[in-house]
């Protein structure tokens, strides 16, 4: 669990994160930055936190590496404004068995060495203000059943050859990924939208012709 304390420094409220031992997690996790951290603190602090912790234990009975409840929650917005305050989101519990697929297909990817590491930066929001993610108006992700992650190599880095990564990429979707249902979607050549949904791939705007994949030989 998550523990935020208050420190008044002055008339200075500080949030002092706490993140408690966790024995699957054996990766360092950053926030994206100091907003964003102190934007989660705030949400936080208003939630229930017997459901945060029954989400995050349901999920760690299904997967090796357990996301932070950060990353179980977060959508990395635009910069429209008041997007902020949809970034991060509680699935219903209905829907917590949806994204359990697909943090073991991206496990999958990892332990086949498509890449060392990685971050999600969005996971479930619902149909709220769709404007402020760059979703599809049906995207999987209202249902919590897909994950955008950035790939990152053994020093929890971005990789330097993006481009080698991308094509790794592709050709376990081309290979494997009707048999495994997998969805492939790229934003960036080491940005992709992971779910298990059916076999496809897309690129910017959500269009087959602009997925790398598509042209990948």
């Amino acid at each position: 669990m998550f523990l935020i304390g208050l420190i008044i420094l002055g008339s200075t409220i500080v949030f002092v994160a706490c993140y408690p031992e966790n024995k699957k997690q054996d990766y360092p996790y950053e926030f994206p930055n100091k907003i964003v951290e102190k934007q989660f603190a705030l949400w936080y602090e208003k939630q229930d936190k017997n459901k945060i912790t029954e989400y995050q234990n349901y999920v760690e009975k299904y997967v090796k590496r357990v996301p932070s409840i950060f990353e179980l929650t977060y959508n990395q917005t635009n910069n429209l404004k008041n997007c902020e305050k949809y970034q991060f989101n509680i699935p219903p519990k209905e829907y917590w068995k949806n994204i359990i697929g697909t943090l073991q297909m991206v496990e999958k990817l990892q332990e086949n060495g498509l890449f060392e590491q990685y971050r999600i930066i969005s996971s479930y929001h619902p149909d709220l203000e769709s404007a402020c993610f760059s979703h599809s108006p049906i995207s999987p992700h209202m249902h919590n059943q897909s994950i955008d992650i950035q790939v990152l190599d053994e020093n929890h880095q971005p990789y330097m050859n993006k481009t080698l990564i991308m094509n790794k990429m592709c050709l376990f979707w081309r290979k494997e990924g009707r048999e495994l249902r997998m969805g492939l979607g790229i934003y960036d050549q080491d940005i992709f939208h992971i779910d298990t949904l059916g076999h496809r791939t897309w690129g910017t705007g959500h269009s087959l012709q602009r997925s790398p994949c598509y042209t990948f030989k």
